[in-house]
């Protein structure tokens, strides 16, 4: 999510696994489990006939490894920027994540932003993921407002062709650029 998810071949899931008492498997193996059950979700939810079918992860320890993992980090700076924004905007979350969001949820007000959103919408509680247009609905009903007054803030490129975003003609901005034009 912030700052994008922590999957990559640097990071290791199987020590947040660790971290947070997992000794059924060995740290490699939970590093691999993570990794294999991550991306065999992400590859099912390219596929049309997903977009409105949540696909989640049930393990207990494994579903919390992945939940901080999913989160990414969400740094200071982004927190100040977000308060910044907040003072003249409304603000929403709407983001796909196959996990249970109340460990998000918690990471949000432990640093003190979950307040900052009027609305915060997670896949997993939808039970569909972006690119399907009734996770925008969903935003803009429980938001109450012109979607002309709206600006999604993505991650990655690939927003620019989200279905909901086209449909209602979203103005978008790509966070990365942003991050790195802001000083």
């Amino acid at each position: 999510m912030f700052n994008m998810d922590r999957f990559s071949p640097d990071d290791n899931p199987g020590l947040t696994y660790y971290e947070l008492s997992g000794r059924f498997l060995e740290v490699e193996a939970a590093s691999k489990l993570c990794i294999d059950v991550f991306q065999e979700i992400t590859d099912a939810s390219l596929l049309q006939e997903n977009y409105e079918i949540l696909i989640s992860v049930k393990s207990c320890l494994i579903e919390k490894t992945i939940a901080l993992h999913e989160i990414g980090e969400i740094t200071e700076e982004y927190c100040v920027i977000l308060r910044e924004l907040r003072a003249t905007h409304r603000l929403g979350i709407i983001s796909d994540i196959w996990s249970k969001s109340n460990i998000l949820h918690e990471k949000f007000r432990t640093k003190r932003i979950y307040d900052l959103f009027g609305v915060i919408i997670f896949s997993s509680d939808a039970g569909f993921i972006k690119p399907s247009h009734k996770i925008f609905d969903l935003a803009l009903t429980k938001l109450a407002i012109a979607h002309e007054k709206v600006v999604y803030i993505g991650n990655s490129s690939a927003a620019l062709k989200l279905p909901g975003l086209i449909r209602y003609g979203l103005a978008i901005l790509i966070a990365r650029e942003m991050a790195h034009a802001r000083t």
